[in-house]
């Protein structure tokens, strides 16, 4: 691995490697680099490749989600074949994001490894919870909620943001880079949850507690499970385990380490072994040929450093990352520093930035519900209206019908020998006719205050008319007839019904 910023080399996949407790997964980020402003204009388009192969590999791991959970439920774990692919697949996908998101300009390898990148990710699939593999679609829903809130608000005002700066600067702030880094964390360690990697809920949305504070060295799971947390050094990554022959051995009764016996001085040294410390009292020995301080040979004493051993050398770039952000602290390879390599510790800034993040957000999610409501209930209103039109054209085209039949039956009455019978009974008739026309308007469902009122007003006429029409209808002499027909002024009542019907057609839009 390149550079100090880098977290240290995991294999959490080896046989036998399952944590026997909960184990959560864990991200390194390396410091915010220099990248091309000319990829940064072009990096949604550069990821397409990647976002087309990911999402074919996700159909892959669906199908083998599916049946790692009813293994999972059986045997309490994941089968072997689900431990080693869905890890691989969470990786690959935290790499995607992470360059989506400009927290590195290094294209992400096409790969289920855990690969040399400024993006690492160490997930230890174990012992998981049957009941909570039960439910765990139920139960990630909480986290997958602020997980969207935060990508929604990243994805959409904060992305546009980072992307300008970057394009301007050709570099990310590192405030903005760690609070990015957060959500991005959160975002895998809520897909790890349902993939079943880990029984460990999703954590660490505003960074984890200082490193003073907390150890990640001593969580559970951990020390003791082979290849995760922390691992061996290897090439690369700070000292090595020394071999056979290099550094100090291991004392040996009667070389320097068991106390001198009386009357014996100090034992001559060995060949490669260095100068012993004088014996109390016996004062310095000449050196004799072969003894004393031998020239260090190939392999013992300090070994000289060979390539991949020691500090490795910075990565062009990425300089020296801050405490806690995925950078070594002093002591570089040594296992009581690896802890840090993996924290992620934000200032009060950074952590408000996050909910800047996660503010906006909710603000976009809401904006987008009330869109939608909106445009559903404008569907709905015009959709409404179109049916308010339709049916009240339906209910007029009946009443036009009863009206041109009264009109021709009257006629025909006026040569029949009993007249008065003859139009008194259609007179009843188109009494009916606009008595169904009332009682079809009302029963239409208006969209707005104006047509609901313009209707009420023309089944109120309609009523009226109805009304003149039986009372007509109920005369029983030519004289009452002809009384009743100029009391109730019929045809100016029938003029006041085609006005409403217009009014009633205005409000509707036609």
């Amino acid at each position: 691995m390149a550079g100090g910023s880098y977290g240290p080399p995991v294999q959490p996949n080896q046989p036998g490697a399952f944590a026997a407790v909960p184990a959560p997964i864990l991200m390194a980020f390396a410091g915010p680099a220099r990248q091309s402003r000319l990829t940064v204009f072009f990096r949604f388009i550069l990821a397409i490749p990647q976002l087309i192969v990911l999402a074919v590999v996700g159909i892959a791991a669906e199908i083998i989600l599916v049946i790692g959970w009813f293994g999972a439920l059986f045997m309490g774990r994941l089968p072997r074949f689900a431990a080693d692919f869905l890890p691989g697949y969470l990786r690959w996908s935290a790499r995607v994001s992470a360059y989506l998101a400009l927290l590195t300009g290094e294209y992400p390898p096409f790969t289920f490894d855990d690969v040399d990148y400024p993006v690492r990710v160490a997930v230890a699939p174990g012992r998981l919870n049957r009941l909570a593999v039960l439910f765990r679609f139920l139960l990630v829903i909480p986290a997958q909620v602020v997980a969207s809130v935060a990508g929604i608000g990243l994805s959409t005002i904060g992305l546009f943001v980072t992307w300008l700066i970057v394009l301007v600067s050709g570099i990310m702030p590192t405030s903005l880079h760690k609070a990015i880094a957060a959500i991005v964390r959160y975002q895998t360690r809520v897909h790890g949850y349902l993939l079943l990697v880990t029984s460990e809920y999703p954590w660490g949305l505003f960074g984890d507690r200082d490193a003073t504070t907390a150890d990640l060295t001593a969580a559970p799971g951990y020390p003791a499970t082979p290849g995760y947390g922390p691992p061996p050094p290897a090439p690369g990554f700070g000292e090595a385990p020394p071999a056979p022959g290099y550094g100090q051995p291991p004392p040996v009764p009667g070389y320097g380490a068991a106390p001198p016996e009386p009357g014996y001085g100090p034992p001559p040294p060995a060949p490669g072994y260095g100068q012993p410390p004088p014996a109390s009292g016996y004062g310095a020995q000449p050196p004799a040929p072969g003894y004393g301080e031998a020239p260090p040979a190939p392999g013992y004493g300090e070994a000289p450093p060979e390539p991949g051993y020691g500090p490795p050398p910075p990565a062009p770039g990425y300089g020296t990352a801050e405490p806690g952000y995925g950078a070594p602290t002093p002591g570089y390879g040594a296992p009581a520093a690896v802890a840090n390599w993996w924290r992620l510790v934000l200032t009060r800034g950074e952590a408000q930035l996050v909910g800047v993040f996660a503010g906006a957000g909710v603000l976009v999610w809401a904006g987008y519900v009330a869109l939608i409501s909106t445009l559903a209930f404008s569907s709905g209103g015009v959709a409404q209206r179109a049916d308010a039109i339709n049916q009240s054209a339906a209910a007029y085209a009946h009443l036009s019908d009863a009206t041109r039949t009264f009109a021709a039956t009257s006629s025909a009455c006026g040569n029949s020998p009993q007249a008065l019978p003859c139009v008194t009974n259609a007179d009843r008739q188109v009494a009916q006719g606009f008595g169904a026309f009332g009682r079809a308007i009302r029963g239409i469902s208006m969209p707005s205050g104006s047509s609901a009122a313009a209707a009420s007003q023309l089944a109120s006429v309609a009523a009226q008319a109805q009304q003149v029409f039986e009372r007509l209808g109920a005369s029983t002499s030519v004289s009452e007839y002809q009384q009743t027909a100029q009391s109730s002024n019929i045809a100016q009542l029938l003029g006041q019904l085609d006005h409403d019907y217009t009014a009633l057609g205005t409000s509707l839009g036609q």
